[in-house]
């Protein structure tokens, strides 16, 4: 039975965007009723099409894309080495090498499938790839330039963006107003779903298990904005509510802004957990997103002085179960526990904060990994080529560990007892994870008569 290890689950394309809470004029949404022939290309259609357009893509996809359909070994550690948003490398744990790698894309929050959208000239390639395996389950070509931009819980549901050209994104800018398109298909058959346009600048935050609820990021205002609103559209109704959706905990007339930074998801697809940087506070919180309730709630994050080079280090990770989330800063010295009954921060651990030269350093992309125990036990996390262990039960921060490696991954064996770690190396490092003993690499052992 194959094994799946160290993955980072999230169904929805974070990108750093300034986006808070409020009321705003409705922005007009016109459904297009596109027929499904009109968005996938008829299959003579899509043959010539592929073979013109793919082909001119080909060395770039390919590039991306080793073969993961050859015979997959029984253990694979997969790793999101430039983030939630980029490519997918699976390391044979069996030899610490690397096994295949997949182009950017979203995965299923369930983990069981991997979405990749190709823009070409004139249409998009859909591709779903099967994990852990990695093999290419189905593709579909469709018309237009489109970006992928949530998938729902099982990836039955996908959300893609129209990519505007630069014409229109220099016109849209000149004249202070922009326009959202959006496509809900159903990610099995490719078939439409919705097609919604809409005046105003809007991001996909996310899609709910069921696919009747598109969760929306509003940016205010349209160009240069500088907060946001967090907006529903009612997939079965066809429309968008005119309030927005609000933390009810929260000041009636606060607003709020900041960079969405990094994020998970619950396994479950009832929690979408994203991390932001209040670029008005200077401060990080959680912007936590129920999505069975369809309601937002921010959490407050320890953030010391405010400085974005230490906020950037956070990093997230669930308890198994979900009823704890943890929040751990390298760069600040902080293990963070969120209660999700409660959606609090229940108790703040402190520690010696990592130095300029531990890896403390102004990042273009989440610099920091963690991985929860099987067993809920410890918390271990890396900034760089440091990692630390927080004993849970305890409360208490270990010595860290020298990875020797700038850490791109985290994950564990089944019982706890190995910590992998992929880096800017040709294979994976692995310790003890009782003691943070280096262990062999299994090539090493493998050489030496090991494994």
């Amino acid at each position: 039975m194959r094994r799946i290890v160290g993955i980072i689950l999230i169904a929805v394309l974070l990108m750093p965007a300034f986006a808070g809470c409020g009321s705003s004029p409705q922005p007009a949404v016109k459904r297009t009723g596109a027929t499904v022939d009109s968005v996938i290309l008829p299959l003579e259609a899509q043959r010539e099409s592929e073979a013109a357009q793919v082909s001119a893509a080909d060395s770039r996809i390919g590039e991306a894309i080793s073969d993961p359909n050859t015979v997959q070994p029984e253990e694979l550690f997969l790793v999101r080495p430039e983030g939630t948003k980029g490519i997918l490398v699976a390391y044979d744990l069996s030899t610490g090498r690397e096994s295949f790698r997949l182009p950017a894309g979203l995965v299923s929050t369930n983990g069981k499938h991997y979405y990749v959208a190709t823009a070409l000239p004139t249409s998009t390639l859909l591709q779903v790839f099967a994990l852990p395996g990695g093999g290419l389950a189905r593709d579909l070509l469709l018309h237009g330039r489109w970006s992928l931009s949530a998938v729902s819980h099982t990836g039955r549901w996908l959300a893609l963006t129209r990519i505007p050209g630069r014409t229109e994104k220099e016109e849209w800018t000149r004249n202070g107003q922009w326009q959202t398109e959006i496509r809900i298909i159903d990610g099995t058959s490719g078939q439409l779903i919705d097609e919604l346009r809409l005046d105003g600048n809007f991001e996909v935050e996310t899609l709910s298990a069921d696919g009747r609820a598109l969760f929306l990021i509003q940016h205010l205002p349209a160009v240069n904005p500088d907060h946001y609103l967090i907006r529903l559209y009612d997939v079965q109704a066809g429309a968008l509510q005119h309030n927005p959706l609000i933390d009810k905990r929260a000041p009636i007339d606060q607003v709020m802004a900041g960079l969405a930074w990094d994020g998970i998801a619950s396994p479950d697809g009832r929690w979408l957990l994203t991390l932001y940087l209040s670029t008005r506070r200077n401060a990080a919180f959680i912007h936590a997103l129920n999505l069975h309730h369809r309601f937002p709630v921010c959490i407050d994050l320890p953030s010391g002085d405010g400085d974005f080079t230490r906020l950037k280090h956070y990093t997230l990770a669930l308890a198994p179960g979900g009823a704890m989330l943890y929040a751990a800063n390298p760069a600040l010295g902080i293990v963070a526990e969120v209660d999700m009954s409660s959606l609090t921060v229940k108790r703040t651990v402190t520690f010696e904060p990592a130095s300029e030269a531990a890896g403390v350093y102004e990042a273009q992309a989440p610099p920091s990994r963690s991985v929860m125990s099987p067993d809920g036990r410890m918390l271990y996390f890396a900034g760089r080529s440091t990692i630390w262990v927080y004993d849970t039960k305890k409360g208490s921060v270990r010595a860290p560990i020298d990875a020797g490696v700038d850490v791109v991954g985290l994950g564990l064996s089944d019982d706890g007892s190995r910590l992998y770690v992929a880096g800017n190396s040709d294979r994976l490092q692995v310790f003890d994870a009782a003691s943070g003993q280096a262990l062999e690499s299994p090539d090493r052992q493998r050489q030496a008569g090991g494994w």
